[in-house]
């Protein structure tokens, strides 16, 4: 099956908002554990770094 070109440009959208709302939290977090050191801290970071990292490993995306 082909996209169509407003499929396409549907589903970058789409991903961009995720991604853009994933790299967001990431940073957020990151700060805070640079300028906290806490573990509570740590444990968010990873927490995001998996989000983030799902993004970019989902089989089911092209489907969206």
């Amino acid at each position: 099956m082909t996209a169509s070109s407003d499929e396409i440009q549907s589903f970058i959208a789409s991903f961009e908002e995720r991604l853009a709302s994933a790299e967001k939290a990431s940073g957020e977090v990151w700060w805070d554990r640079a300028t906290s050191g806490s573990e509570e801290a740590q444990i968010e970071l990873v927490r995001a770094g998996i989000a983030y990292n799902r993004l970019f490993a989902d089989r089911d995306e092209t489907s969206r």
